[in-house]
């Protein structure tokens, strides 16, 4: 976009940078610096107003986008001479209908089956792939999708937790938008694009109608062709929590703001599998069943979104040994009322997981202007009195990071609930 000063007698706004200062603060930016630009509206001739720092200006060649007036925009400068050239670095968020976001969750959220059989099955193929009934070019598929999964001591660094939860199937939408737009990311490390891709070897080795001609879109996403077969009824939940979640989650197909859960491990099905038909189509069911389910959370962040707020839901699945311990998370930013100041923000992140030896677990942390506050939920009491003991190491290690530390606190019993009843996807009338 090529940007210059509004032209005397221009109708404005008035712009918050006085005329005598504004080639001063022209001056000031560098070719590269990356500025937040503010939608005022259009110009003549359909050009776009934009308030940059406090200095109004005109692009006199905007892409051809929906963009509103009072949009934040991310740009870039490219040039200073012989006229001031920026690069939008993202387009204009779209409107998001709540009714497609609603419409996409019916469609998939019968399509989902949870990840711990799927983990089983991958674990397995790390120790026993070549004594499995599954083609040959699947097993370096499954090979690079359990080197992809982020180790439990790697996730100790910061950088190395953001990246995890960045591949972790939700975002792979956003990060191929980021890289058409030129910045460095490795879409093809998501977790959801290597299910996809793995999804499409072994729809090639099941036996059926023959695949749809190149050049169709559903061809691009063989996985996305025809919904998995009907999954077999899960087994009885080993603990009252799990019954009662299965129960809402029978009630409200999960909503559009799934509470997190401790999914316990599940036996590798591959282990009794004899025939490789039989195998390659119970690994597809998994593989699809779990793309689904990534897809659901983005469909959850959606819905959130078109509310206003910011959430993220997701599942880490974490390597330990030669097993697999899998995290349930959601981050949102809990309500406030509209004109409260920036440090009233609060955020929450809760956290659901079952390691061995624990237990299901729930985990609420709560952060407002530097101050955490952490409560966790068990169901066995020695796990209870295993974390409670532990409480002051945790907060020590909190104030070592620089934040204030609240109430930190173990209970035995359900954790609370939400405070989100979703709206049914379904609608009934008599």
């Amino acid at each position: 976009m090529d940007l210059k000063p509004l032209q005397a007698g221009t109708a404005r706004p008035a712009p918050t940078v006085a005329a005598r200062d504004l080639p001063a603060l022209l001056e000031s930016w560098r070719v590269g610096d990356i500025l937040q630009a503010t939608v005022v509206g259009r110009g003549e001739r359909g050009s776009l107003l934009l308030n940059i720092q406090g200095a109004l200006l005109e692009a006199a060649r905007p892409p051809n986008l929906p963009f509103r007036p009072g949009e934040r925009l991310p740009v870039q400068i490219l040039a200073r001479e012989p006229q001031l050239e920026l690069r939008l670095l993202a387009p204009p968020a779209q409107a998001i209908d709540p009714a497609r976001v609603q419409q996409a969750l019916r469609e998939t959220l019968p399509r989902q089956l949870p990840l711990p059989p799927l983990l089983a099955n991958l674990a397995l193929a790390r120790r026993e792939g070549e004594n499995l009934p599954l083609p040959r070019e699947v097993l370096p598929l499954l090979q690079d999708l359990w080197l992809s999964l982020a180790s439990r001591d790697a996730l100790s660094q910061p950088q190395r937790l953001a990246q995890a939860m960045r591949a972790s199937g939700p975002f792979l939408e956003a990060a191929l938008a980021a890289s058409l737009q030129g910045e460095a990311v490795r879409p093809g490390a998501d977790l959801r694009g290597q299910l996809l891709r793995l999804a499409a070897v072994l729809q090639r080795h099941l036996p059926g109608p023959a695949p749809m001609p190149s050049g169709t879109p559903a061809s691009d996403y063989p996985a996305l062709r025809s919904p998995p077969a009907t999954p077999p009824p899960p087994p009885a939940p080993a603990n009252p929590w799990a019954a009662n979640g299965a129960a809402a989650h029978a009630q409200h197909h999960d909503g559009v703001r799934g509470t997190p859960a401790a999914q316990p491990p599940a036996p590798p099905s591959l282990a009794n599998a004899a025939r490789p038909e039989a195998a390659v189509a119970d690994l597809l069911r998994q593989v699809e069943g779990a793309i689904a389910r990534a897809h659901s959370h983005a469909l959850h962040a959606l819905h959130a979104q078109a509310e206003g707020r910011p959430l993220w839901a997701m599942e880490l699945p974490i390597r330990h040994g030669a097993g697999v311990d899998l995290f349930d998370l959601r981050i949102e930013e809990e309500t406030r009322q509209h004109d409260a100041p920036a440090h009233a923000r609060r955020w929450s992140v809760r956290l659901a997981f079952e390691l061995e030896g624990l237990g299901p677990v729930t985990a609420i942390i709560s952060l407002q202007n530097e101050a955490v506050a952490t409560r966790f939920w068990t169901e066995r009491s020695e796990t209870a009195r295993l974390f409670n003991h532990w409480l002051d190491t945790l907060g020590s290690r909190l104030r070592q990071a620089g934040l204030n530390v609240g109430a930190l606190e173990c209970r035995c019993g359900p954790p609370p609930d939400d405070g989100g009843e979703p709206p049914p996807l379904l609608r009934e009338e008599a």
